[in-house]
């Protein structure tokens, strides 16, 4: 989990090495969907109070959420800046981690850590300014997801095939399979055995 409490990442808040940087006062009515684009839980804080941001979900940041009465901008430039030194960080260790087999190796990823035009990509993936009337990112999460399971559900009743037709050379077949008559199974005649004298009178029958 990432905490910007500890040491673990750099302070930042409105600092110059961004083009996030605001001169002047902050915007109270800004609003800012911010996305966590790590596979890690990010936490900040604010006046002691934890923001959780999980893996890839994004959040709405104004004067009224995550914190009622915190100003949304400067939230969102904090955040955002807090997010991106920790990937950048991480980064410049993955590299110099590749490279260990180098003496003395430092990755120039850390040091573009101060450069706005290196931070930006991040920044642009992080965050994105909200219309005044843009809906939160929480109900357009919750009808994506919702349109999602609608679909599933559809395609999976598609999915389910019907019996297959019989053809008309099958359907013939079937019909005269029906209609035969059934064989009748002739029962071979009952006999039995003679005595002496119905021979004798059998065969002088047949004599005469």
């Amino acid at each position: 989990m990432l905490k910007t409490q500890k040491g673990i990442i750099t302070k930042y808040l409105n600092v110059a090495n961004s083009f996030l940087h605001v001169t002047g006062l902050y915007n109270p009515s800004a609003r800012y969907a911010f996305t966590n684009i790590t596979d890690e839980d990010f936490t900040s804080f604010w006046d002691k109070i934890p923001i959780t941001v999980k893996p890839h979900e994004t959040i709405e940041l104004s004067i009224t959420t995550p914190i009622p009465g915190v100003n949304g901008q400067a939230l969102a430039v904090k955040m955002t800046g807090e997010l991106v030194d920790f990937i950048m960080i991480n980064e410049a260790k993955a590299d110099e981690l590749a490279h260990k087999d180098i003496p003395y190796y430092r990755s120039p990823k850390g040091s573009s850590l101060g450069i706005p035009g290196a931070r930006k990509p991040y920044e642009d993936q992080i965050l994105k300014e909200l219309a005044v009337d843009e809906e939160s990112p929480a109900i357009q999460s919750m009808r994506k997801q919702l349109k999602e399971e609608i679909l599933g559900g559809s395609e999976q009743k598609q999915s389910v095939e019907p019996p297959p037709v019989p053809s008309q050379e099958e359907f013939a077949e079937i019909k005269a399979v029906g209609n035969k008559e059934p064989e009748v199974i002739k029962k071979p005649a009952k006999t039995r055995k003679l005595h002496g004298d119905e021979i004798a009178d059998a065969n002088s029958a047949s004599t005469n």
